[in-house]
């Protein structure tokens, strides 16, 4: 089984070789202009190998089918994107926040409802010392929503960077789709990738971080526990300020996840297809040409109905009419030397009881009319195709009264593209009656001479007119 595997390897080796080594023939194909720019199978010859190149298209709106073959694949790309950072989440936890930092400061000290202490500044300053618990509890309430908020901040600018990485991926997608591909700045797949670490990075920092206050907040709560417990605002805030550590701690693990390895390929793949048709050129594989004349059926679709593209078809006839013509028609001809000679007997009485014969050769024509069904095969001389030069070979038949089989080769020339008159000129081989080596035409015989004649082989020049139809 190994050395069947080398053979198929040096088989397609070796092919690949020969067609490497054939002048390749090519089909150029213009999709902006809609026009052939070049037809360079002229003087295609059986065997030899061509391509189908259409330049200026995009492979990403269009697909391309040669004889009913797609060469390409017509899976439509379909651009995936990042799962969005639920920017209507964090808005919710501030807020949520917010109605927080207000429930609160309600039922804060009086210093820390005025203006000028509603920052963290003044939160930070304020001393807790000989006041009441459930005011410092507010107080360390209203900061930790603060933090919250800070970090819902942090979080947005995160899913802003996100957005910035889809709308330059949206932006290759949408160059993609246009049918002029010749402008358009390339993607950057280096700073991209480098983008997405950063941004994990980012949002695993965040997340620890997150992590920590809560768990900082839960211990501060056990302690507090018992107070918090006893006042409905406390009670309400310290809800808040949990669903808030929940929903940002969930919020951003669904964000991580949605760029993951396996989505940022995902991304990254389809803009990579986009990227490899970016020259806007279809090149088929070399195709064999097998016969004396291709048909070439090439249509051009839109991968999707959505983008509202037409349709493009054509198709390709090539060589239009081979100069190489091949009929058969049947002709008349005219030989020479290839008529009966023919002879009379005569008797002379030389006395009452003897005849004196004679053998006398009577004066006929030296040629013969018949009637020859030709085989001709040849070659147009112009690029009209009117004039032709050829071979011709085949039987014919003497019109006489004595019909005789003839073998007739030649040569001729043809006037005409489908229907031609043919003039052919050769030489005509058959068998004659000749007068036998037997009988002497200057003696003369006693007796009556029987079978004076014999056949013999005898070639001659012959000329004849035909009328040929070729397919």
């Amino acid at each position: 089984m190994k050395y069947v595997k080398y053979v198929i390897v040096l088989l397609l080796l070796s092919q690949a070789i020969y067609i490497k080594a054939q002048s390749l023939k090519k089909i150029i194909i213009d999709f902006k202009e809609l026009k052939n720019s070049s037809l360079d199978i002229k003087d295609i010859k059986e065997g030899e190998y061509f391509q189908i190149i259409i330049k200026n298209i995009n492979l990403n709106l269009y697909r391309v089918l040669i004889n009913s073959t797609d060469t390409v694949l017509s899976k439509q790309l379909i651009t995936p994107t990042f799962g969005n950072l639920e920017l209507d989440a964090l808005t919710k936890v501030v807020a949520g926040l917010s109605s927080l930092s207000t429930t609160v400061i309600k039922t804060a000290p009086a210093e820390i409802v005025s203006p000028s202490m509603r920052n963290m500044e003044a939160l930070n300053n304020f001393n807790p010392i000989g006041k009441p618990d459930n005011d410092a509890i507010k107080i360390f309430l209203v900061k930790e929503s603060e933090t919250i908020n800070n970090f819902a901040n942090t979080a947005k600018n995160i899913s802003y960077k996100i957005d910035d990485l889809k709308l330059s991926v949206a932006k290759a997608h949408l160059h993609a789709m246009q049918t002029d591909l010749t402008s358009g700045e390339k993607f950057d797949y280096s700073d991209a990738l480098m983008k997405i670490d950063n941004i994990r990075e980012s949002i695993l920092k965040l997340q620890k971080e997150i992590n920590n206050s809560s768990d900082s907040y839960k211990k501060y709560y056990k302690e507090k526990e018992k107070i918090i417990s006893a006042d409905d605002s406390l009670k309400k805030a310290d809800k808040l300020i949990k669903d808030a550590y929940d929903k940002l701690n969930t919020t951003l693990t669904e964000t991580f996840n949605s760029i993951n390895a396996d989505k940022t390929n995902e991304l990254l793949t389809a803009i990579v297809f986009y990227d490899n048709n970016k020259e806007a050129i279809y090149t088929s594989l070399p195709i064999q040409f097998k016969g004396e004349q291709a048909k070439l059926d090439i249509t051009i679709l839109p991968r999707k109905d959505e983008y509202l593209l037409q349709s493009f078809r054509t198709k390709l006839l090539f060589p239009l009419g081979t100069k190489q013509y091949f009929a058969v028609a049947v002709s008349f001809y005219w030989a020479t030397s290839l008529n009966d000679d023919s002879y009379s007997i005569v008797g002379t009485p030389t006395s009452s009881t003897s005849t004196v014969y004679k053998i006398v050769k009577e004066n006929i024509p030296n040629s013969e009319i018949g009637m020859a069904s030709l085989i001709h095969f040849g070659w147009k001389l112009n690029d009209e195709k009117t004039f032709g030069l050829h071979f011709s070979f085949g039987p014919g038949v003497s019109i006489s009264k004595n019909i005789k089989p003839r073998l007739l080769i030649g040569g001729g020339l043809t006037y005409g593209n489908k229907q031609m008159l043919a003039l052919n000129l050769g030489m005509a081989l058959g068998y004659v009656d000749r007068l036998s080596d037997t009988i002497d035409s200057n003696q003369n015989y006693s007796q009556k001479p029987d079978n004076i004649s014999v056949s013999k082989l005898q070639t001659g020049f012959f000329i004849s007119v035909a009328y040929l139809f070729n397919l």
